[in-house]
């Protein structure tokens, strides 16, 4: 997909150490980074809070406001 976009860099979660094969991105003149995605912590409507749900949940909850919350925390 990165090839077929004309991309050079591929993004993935620390999760990702654990699985992807370096050596193809490699053949690819792929880079691969992984990231450190900071979760923010954000007033859900019910409940206690529930991290790593989608974007949509944050949208949500939060509408125009939700971009002022990612930047809080960090990410970018």
């Amino acid at each position: 997909m990165i090839k077929r976009c004309d991309g050079t860099t591929y993004f993935s979660g620390k999760g990702g150490e654990n699985y992807k094969d370096k050596n193809q991105f490699n053949q690819n003149s792929i880079e691969l980074v992984y990231t450190d995605f900071k979760h923010p912590i954000y007033e859900q409507l019910w409940g206690d809070f529930i991290p790593c749900l989608s974007i949509l949940d944050l949208l949500f909850n939060y509408g125009e406001d939700a971009l002022d919350i990612i930047k809080v925390s960090g990410n970018k």
